[in-house]
């Protein structure tokens, strides 16, 4: 059963890294055709552990197909954001979709969270991530200039985006802790710090992103490669969390 999961997941590893050299090599479509494989490969991960999970509870197919859902949002926003290096007139709107793919599918995220949990019963546990990704909304304008980064007409998409993610991230915490602290929650702590450390990599990748979009000197090939490592580590741990039942 384990094999399922794991030839995607190896396979997946494989054309993460060659991709990673290819993107440093050039910018083209060749990279984003391995970009966009090693993007349908983290689905066909997150496929095979719903099958898995299915098996031992079908009660977390919700979880999993709110998960599959945003992870295909992802697999958009991956090959938006690449066709705007193989198309530079269309960088504006190909940005844009790539920010918003994204969001589209962390709103996902939260929604198998809430879903899977019903935190939103829990009015603490649900206000503080809300309160921690307002923060970080309103710091990414505020530190943009001291980190020498200009949004431009991106400002508003960013912190929208910013607020979403960091909800994502730090729900996926909260509900592992309260799992941690009230065991009749009745739910695998596990699934949630596996998605809650996914967040995190998730915040890293983004945020050495920002910094290549928006700042000076900071799309060297280690930019790139820690990009786009600490994303797929991201994707393919939330992939990973719904074999956890």
């Amino acid at each position: 059963m384990k094999m399922l999961y794991l030839c995607p997941l190896i396979l997946g590893a494989c054309v993460t890294v060659w991709f990673n050299i290819a993107r440093v090599r050039k910018i083209g479509v060749m990279a984003l055709l391995l970009k966009a494989s090693s993007s349908v490969l983290f689905i066909l991960t997150a496929i095979a552990c719903t099958y898995k999970a299915v098996t031992t509870d079908p009660a977390s197919l919700p979880y999993a197909l709110l998960l599959i859902a945003g992870l295909a949002f992802g697999m958009l926003g991956d090959i938006w954001l690449d066709l705007k290096f193989v198309y530079p007139p269309d960088n504006v709107p190909f940005t844009y979709g790539g920010f918003i793919s994204f969001a589209i599918g962390h709103l996902f995220f939260i929604a198998a969270i809430v879903q899977s949990t019903g935190l939103f019963r829990h009015i603490g546990y649900l206000l503080v991530p809300l309160a921690i990704a307002l923060v970080f909304a309103v710091g990414v304008q505020i530190v943009q200039k001291p980190m020498g980064m200009v949004y431009g007409s991106y400002a508003a998409i960013v912190s929208i985006y910013t607020f979403i993610l960091v909800t994502t991230t730090f729900l996926a915490g909260a509900a592992a802790l309260y799992g941690l602290r009230h065991a009749e929650a009745g739910w695998n702590n596990t699934r949630y710090i596996v998605l809650f450390v996914g967040g995190v990599f998730f915040l890293i990748s983004d945020l050495i992103l920002s910094g290549t979009y928006f700042g000076e000197g900071k799309d060297r090939p280690v930019d790139i490669v820690t990009n786009h490592m600490t994303y797929y580590i991201a994707q393919y741990l939330i992939a990973l969390s719904i074999a956890f039942v």
